[in-house]
């Protein structure tokens, strides 16, 4: 079977297994906020898969969660995450990724490429946040309840240009990855755990998760993982 098989065999997964009443609650905080997008917010599909550690999409809208990430991170910020997956899709990141990595890219371009997506999203998003609680009565606004993390990916904290393109900041993070392996071969990334950039291991990662294209081995995983899910849970 091919690897894009495997990934299209994903839309046999059941879609309306047991999703958290907390998520759907930040999903409806969620529309609450972007009234805009109500109709996008709802149409992306919940998928539980056990160890994923946070949330990722698709470009299939396929909303991949761990419930554990979704028992302990806090509702505000849980809403913000459901906006962030959302913005993924809407600026068709798994596209235009694909189209600047070219075929077969390394496996370091494909997490740069995420660093570089989630980096300018976080940073819009942070940005509507700030001018949502300007706008709207404090008595009733439901930016109150729409959080980033402190550990999310910021354009600040990887040391790349704010409100720039993700493919910009994709040839920003080449830049920095090719000066640093010059100054130290064979080891180094351009981002650091500490400032909330991630490494290539998910411990590393911010809270508000990825994306995946369809030919990434990430997304395989994760259709395989959310298929054994659906098998093994009581």
């Amino acid at each position: 079977m091919s690897d894009l098989q495997r990934v299209k065999d994903c839309s046999r997964i059941s879609v309306n297994r047991r999703i958290p009443a907390k998520l759907l609650k930040a999903r409806l905080q969620a529309c609450k906020a972007w009234p805009f997008s109500r109709d996008a917010i709802l149409s992306m599909s919940g998928i539980p898969v056990k160890g994923l550690g946070t949330m990722s999409v698709d470009k299939y809208w396929r909303l991949y969660f761990d419930p554990e990430f979704v028992k302990n991170i806090g509702d505000a910020e849980l809403a913000g995450v459901i906006l962030h997956e959302l913005l993924h899709l809407l600026y068709g990141h798994h596209k235009r990724g694909a189209r600047m990595m070219g075929t077969n890219p390394r496996p370091r371009d494909r997490y740069l490429m995420n660093v570089a997506a989630d980096a300018q999203i976080n940073y819009l998003l942070q940005e509507e946040i700030w001018a949502g609680l300007r706008r709207q009565t404090p008595g009733d606004n439901p930016y109150l309840e729409i959080e980033i993390g402190d550990d999310w990916i910021l354009p600040d904290r990887i040391d790349v240009t704010e409100n720039i393109t993700m493919e910009e900041t994709y040839r920003e993070l080449q830049d920095k990855d090719a000066e640093q392996e010059k100054e130290s071969p064979g080891g180094g990334a351009a981002t650091s755990c500490e400032h909330g950039g991630g490494g290539e291991s998910s411990e590393c990662s911010g809270s508000e998760g990825g994306w995946h294209d369809e030919d990434d081995e990430g997304t395989m995983e994760v259709s395989e993982r959310a298929s054994e899910f659906d098998e093994h849970s009581p």
